[in-house]
């Protein structure tokens, strides 16, 4: 395997990850100052480390409409598109084309250095290739290790050829303690597993007090805020569920989205039947720079996410707690990492509905409790450790 040699210049280095990375190095471009969290914190971690390799190839495989490319200061990247089906033919075409795709990439770029995301058609080959050129392989884990439909054949054979692909890589980069143990537990050697996390410290640095959005209509409300993706899988109905009863009694109340998907009609409809769409706010996406101050003036911030949703570490729950604002999570995967329960803020049976709405009234209207919720909040500390995703990286390829 090879390594850094006191700090020369290596052949090249190949990144495979999901997303978009065409675009995403083209928005790195104009960036401001360095990014510390958000979707193009990865491709802007490994950008900041060119200066290690004479050259860099980044690729992803997406659901877009056609192949992109870009280059930015001898970093060249390649977005394939992909567009799996429900059905398992469907599913199996993109699978070998994935496969095949990242084969030819490996012949043609021949890297001494492979970083692979958790994306099984690309982590097979690379494992592969690496065998033969003797080139670094590590593995970069971001998502739950637990698949869904475990006890299905297939599934469960997918799932073992996962982890016996994760056990041979020179080095693992996870994120966030959750995953450190999942890794651990699938028989990971504790010295080849390089922890890190993402950081919300660009934005809550940069807030200058001034959001140009007032959900709070000035202070006179009190907010339930979920930020993230408006998919079913991280809870959006169920939170709107669960908020319904107590938006009802309590016209004060507003429960404010912030968010791009899917479930973004269904929940304007179901705040229309119920009446509530003057209290149920979806403000749609927003910047990265504006989510302190939308955080701020949340009374609670909620992580309703479904345990069918591979989440390995929630960024909005850290911005929450970043921002002094209590957190309202599922007992389950990454959230007690985080939420210390009754401390910082509670967490509620996994996929209950009635159980989240029970948690919400309690910290809403228990003073004392929220008061208690609201300093610890304040006070959390040890969210992340000191090492950025540049640094993982780094650590992991032998820096």
């Amino acid at each position: 395997m090879r390594g850094f040699d006191g700090g020369s210049l290596m052949a090249n280095l190949l990144y495979i990850r999901n997303g978009d990375v065409a675009k995403e190095l083209a928005t790195i471009k104009d960036a401001n100052g360095p990014i510390c969290g958000g979707p193009n914190y990865y491709v802007y971690s490994v950008s900041t480390l060119k200066t290690l390799w004479s050259s860099v190839l980044l690729v992803s495989f997406s659901n877009i409409r056609k192949k992109k490319r870009a280059r930015k200061d001898g970093i060249a990247a390649i977005s394939f598109a992909t567009r799996p089906g429900h059905r398992i033919v469907q599913k199996a075409v993109p699978w070998c084309g994935c496969c095949f795709r990242t084969i030819g990439i490996l012949m043609r770029f021949r890297p001494t250095h492979i970083l692979c995301a958790r994306i099984l058609p690309a982590l097979l080959p690379c494992l592969l290739v690496s065998r033969f050129t003797s080139a670094t392989f590590v593995v970069s884990l971001h998502t739950d290790l637990r698949r869904r439909n475990a006890t299905h054949p297939l599934s469960r054979a997918v799932c073992l050829l996962e982890r016996y692909i994760i056990r041979r890589a020179r080095g693992v980069i996870c994120h966030g303690p959750f995953l450190r143990r999942q890794l651990l537990d699938i028989g990971v050697r504790e010295s080849v597993v390089f922890e890190y996390n993402a950081s919300c410290d660009d934005i809550v640095k940069d807030d200058n007090g001034r959001c140009k959005y007032d959900v709070s209509d000035s202070g006179k409300r009190r907010i339930i805020l979920y930020i993230g993706r408006m998919i079913v899988e991280k809870g959006v109905t169920d939170l709107f569920g669960a908020c319904q009863q107590l938006l009802s009694k309590d016209r004060d109340l507003k429960l404010v989205f912030a968010g791009s998907g899917p479930c973004v009609e269904l929940l304007n409809t179901l705040a229309q039947e119920a009446d509530l769409h003057d209290q149920v706010v979806i403000l749609g996406h927003i910047a990265r720079r504006d989510i302190v101050g939308v955080m701020r003036q949340a009374t609670i911030c909620v992580s309703p996410t479904r345990t069918s949703f591979p989440e390995g570490r929630c960024m909005a729950a850290m911005e929450a707690l970043a921002c002094g604002v209590p957190l309202i999570c599922p007992n389950y995967g990454p959230f007690p990492f985080l939420v210390q329960d009754g401390t910082n803020g509670v967490l509620f049976k996994p996929d209950s509905t009635a159980d989240l709405g029970r948690k919400l009234a309690s910290v809403l209207y228990d003073k004392p409790l929220y008061h208690r919720l609201k300093t610890g909040a304040a006070a959390s500390v040890g969210l992340r450790t000191t090492m950025t995703y540049a640094e993982a990286v780094k650590a992991a390829f032998g820096a």
